[in-house]
């Protein structure tokens, strides 16, 4: 009874409030309210756009905007076509529990389920969503648009966890996990040619299957161009063209650990 009371009186106080900034969340909000796993590697939140492209194609993307159980938050800046930046910074507890709390009272996103997976299921077609993932207090929820949302709910909820970030710094990886998926010549698709020099690895070493780490300068300029390109680039490698992914830990979608 006293834990009803207690998550009444929080909804009764937290409703119909602004998105938070982090300064804000430090000081209004009560971080033991909302509990999570404080692992660098777990998504305590993610806003992302999903489809469109093959499954491949899509290591190299970056999700809109994750907060991670390390309070690290990253955050996708586009700054026009095939220019973007990624950017990153440490939140207070106090600023993800009023987020949390902002999203369950305001944004209602228990209240919107995950319906993408079903029409997966029922179709070939690959439609382009938009998704969000929560997972505090021991649950995992997720939803999409398909769920019901309006058009203005997930630009709105995206905006605020951008917001949260008061002191962001550039990400720009010189490491990462290097594949390759060796494909028929194309003459549509920006052609770059692979440097076996600088990279000190040849796309045929690190098939899908088996990614290969790669750091240093090689790596530096591999995210540039993947990022500043379109991603049906090809890259040409001898007589073989390849498509290229560069998976960073903490950084791009479902990226693997980084070796130890």
């Amino acid at each position: 009874m006293r834990w009803i009371v207690a998550l009444g009186t929080l909804l009764l106080f937290t409703a119909c409030q602004p998105p938070p900034t982090s300064e804000q969340g430090v000081n209004n909000s009560d971080p033991n309210v909302v509990v999570w796993t404080h692992d660098a590697q777990t998504a305590l939140f993610r806003a992302d756009i999903v489809g469109g492209e093959s499954d491949f194609r899509a290591h190299n993307i970056i999700p809109n905007c994750t907060i991670y159980g390390d309070n690290r938050i990253v955050w996708l800046n586009e700054l026009g076509p095939f220019q973007i930046e990624v950017r990153e910074d440490r939140l207070p507890d106090g600023a993800i529990s009023a987020f949390v709390q902002y999203l369950t009272v305001n944004e209602r996103v228990y209240t919107f389920d995950a319906l993408l997976p079903e029409v997966e299921q029922q179709s070939e077609i690959n439609p382009v969503v938009e998704t969000v993932l929560i997972n505090v207090n021991g649950i995992d929820h997720r939803a999409d648009s398909l769920g019901g949302w309006d058009r203005d709910w997930f630009p709105r909820v995206l905006n605020a966890c951008k917001k949260l970030s008061q002191t962001p710094v550039l990400v720009a990886p010189s490491s990462g996990w290097l594949s390759a998926r060796e494909i028929p010549f194309s003459p549509q698709p920006p052609l770059v040619l692979w440097d076996s020099a600088q990279m000190g690895i040849s796309p045929a070493s690190a098939p899908p299957d088996a990614p290969k780490w790669i750091s240093g300068d090689g790596a530096a300029s591999l995210w540039h161009t993947l990022h500043s390109l379109p991603s049906n680039m090809i890259f040409e490698d001898g007589d073989h063209y390849y498509e290229i992914a560069l998976q960073v830990p903490g950084v791009t979608r479902d990226a693997p650990l980084a070796p130890s």
